[in-house]
């Protein structure tokens, strides 16, 4: 039996240790954080393939997200309890004539890869979005293969199901790998003590960089400071039912979260944000995607912030998925994405496959951290 040490109890760490356990691995997911504390409700969880279209992302990219969204819908099938999956579609809406023609480009695009994907007209918009404004010079596009995952439920979910399959969970902070000759013998913890392993993954979303700097593996994602990393949710009451689509604008992103409550997501509040920022520049934040949201919905003009979160985002530096084993080691394989929550599933059962039995999964050829090797072919 093989024995594997999962660094991070995030999604993308718990699908992994998961798909091991369930092989039969030995495995000790080890994290400071509690899993839905790792991530909490502080991401948008939105399940995609659409935004990397629009992004510009490589086909081979929209491609990996669109099979990750079949891998979630398979995760949900095996696991206790589904509910955690929310298919309830997304609509963006854009403006201007130069937008509108990109939007409808991009339909055509998402329509070629066999994706779900349709221009509304004005009676379709007010169909599937209710209430929601849609001004002259706009135009939207619904995706109905997309939703949302309930973050804390899918999480809660994932630790029962990894403890059942005999995985153990270890709440310690890391301070370091044992090093041998250039392999790493063991994972140190805060407590001076040491777990040992066959295989040790690294997949702590924001913290990834960190964690395999200290293993002496250098995995290029964009530090705690800088401005793109932090990302504000809020979480405010709805009378908006959970059916409701994920609303995708240039001002903010908009999700149903539960009974009554509707998630609020964003940049677009322009106020610069930090780890370190005070509980108030966060509300001052939240006012302000509210009153972009209500604007959007009128029915939101009545409601009320319930609570504010600032979560770290996993970017690499070049915002594509890096996942495999660094070179020339076999010791230590990362895993790190901005897409967590549409590639978790995938991601998962690929570097388990991969872990265990050391055949590279061709799927993931395009995403493995040597690209960014100064002697990595352009």
């Amino acid at each position: 039996m093989s024995s594997v040490v999962v660094v991070g109890s995030g999604v993308v760490g718990l699908c992994t240790a998961w798909n091991l356990a369930r092989a039969g691995a030995e495995v000790t997911v080890v994290s400071d954080l509690d899993p839905e504390r790792e991530i909490g409700w502080g991401s948008g969880a939105w399940v995609n393939a659409s935004s990397k279209v629009r992004l510009g992302y490589p086909d081979h990219y929209t491609l990996l997200n669109q099979r990750g969204m079949t891998a979630l819908h398979h995760l949900a099938e095996k696991l206790t309890d589904e509910r955690w999956l929310h298919i309830t579609g997304a609509v963006e809406i854009v403006s201007g004539d130069d937008q509108r023609r990109t939007l409808a480009e991009d339909v055509r695009r998402l329509v070629e890869f066999d994706y779900p994907a349709e221009l509304l007209d004005d009676a379709d918009a007010a169909r599937v979005m209710p209430g929601v404004r849609l001004a002259d010079d706009e135009a939207a596009a619904v995706f109905p293969a997309e939703g949302w995952v309930d973050i804390a439920l899918l999480l809660t979910t994932l630790t029962a199901a990894i403890a059942e399959a005999g995985g153990r969970f270890v709440r310690r902070t890391v301070t370091g790998f044992v090093d041998d000759a250039g392999t790493v013998t063991g994972v140190g913890l805060d407590d001076g003590s040491v777990l040992s392993a066959d295989r040790y993954v690294i997949a702590a979303g924001a913290w990834t960089g960190q964690l395999a700097a200290l293993a002496g593996i250098d995995i290029p994602v964009l530090p705690a400071d800088h401005p793109k990393v932090p990302g504000l949710a809020v979480a405010v009451t709805s009378p908006a039912n959970e059916s409701f689509p994920i609303l995708v604008t240039p001002e903010v992103v908009a999700r149903p979260s539960g009974p009554n409550r509707m998630l609020l997501a964003g940049d677009s509040h322009g106020i610069a944000l930090t780890i370190d920022s005070p509980r108030s520049d966060l509300i001052r934040a939240a006012e302000v995607l509210l009153a972009r949201a209500a604007a959007r919905v009128p029915a939101l003009a009545a409601s009320a912030i319930l609570d504010v979160r600032l979560s770290l985002r996993a970017i690499p530096s070049d915002g594509i998925t890096i996942a495999g084993f660094p070179a020339g080691r076999d010791d230590v394989y990362v895993l790190t994405t901005h897409s967590g929550f549409s590639l978790a599933a995938v991601l998962g059962d690929l570097a388990a496959r991969e872990i265990l039995t050391g055949h590279e999964q061709q799927a993931l050829h395009e995403y493995r951290p040597t690209r960014f090797s100064a002697n990595a072919s352009a």
